[in-house]
């Protein structure tokens, strides 16, 4: 094959490659989470949809709206209750590149699932998962906590506590209250 042939031929193949890269631009992120992969210092992540990224802590912040201090506050607060009555709770904040408003909940409970929050015995876990991108929120109660904690109960402390902080902006606050009304409806009488 000739040279000018041969330049031309890979010229074609590299932005047939480059093209590929830029039209999973969809899929970019600002910043960088488990199961991300950089390319050329694009960052791009698999929508939660293709795979869960394994559970690092209590608190999983994909959105970062939690500050370092904030997510270790709420993963003792999680901890000391878990120690305390063995029911397992999962925070996660969803980026909205992750998913869409229309699959959150089956995202949601995809990532209890996978995760497999709670005691499999038991069915005690739970997984509330907020996204303030899609301005959207959801709480999976496995079977064992609907005993002290139905949906009514689950929706009144969102509508209660939850929300009124996250219309607010304060998305640390409103998860720490939250968080602490589910712990009290939840804690064994003494």
């Amino acid at each position: 094959m000739q040279p000018i042939l041969k330049a031309s031929l890979f010229a074609l193949l590299t932005i047939m490659v480059g093209l590929n890269a830029y039209a999973q631009k969809d899929e970019v992120v600002i910043a960088q989470a488990p199961g991300a992969f950089s390319l050329h210092g694009v960052v791009y992540h698999k929508l939660l949809r293709d795979a869960v990224p394994p559970a690092t802590s209590y608190v999983t912040d994909w959105e970062d709206i939690f500050t370092e201090s904030q997510e270790a506050q709420l993963d003792s607060l999680i901890s000391n209750f878990e120690s305390k009555t063995t029911i397992q709770i999962a925070v996660v904040t969803i980026d909205s590149c992750m998913t869409t408003s229309d699959a959150f909940d089956s995202t949601t409970l995809k990532i209890a699932n996978t995760w497999g929050v709670g005691q499999k015995e038991k069915n005690n876990g739970m997984v509330i998962c907020i996204s303030k991108g899609l301005h959207i929120m959801r709480i999976q109660n496995g079977l064992g906590i609907s005993p002290q904690l139905s949906d009514t109960d689950t929706q009144q402390i969102v509508d209660s506590v939850f929300l009124p902080y996250f219309e607010k902006g304060q998305f640390f606050e409103g998860t720490q209250a939250g968080l602490q009304a589910i712990i009290d409806k939840l804690k064994p009488a003494q």
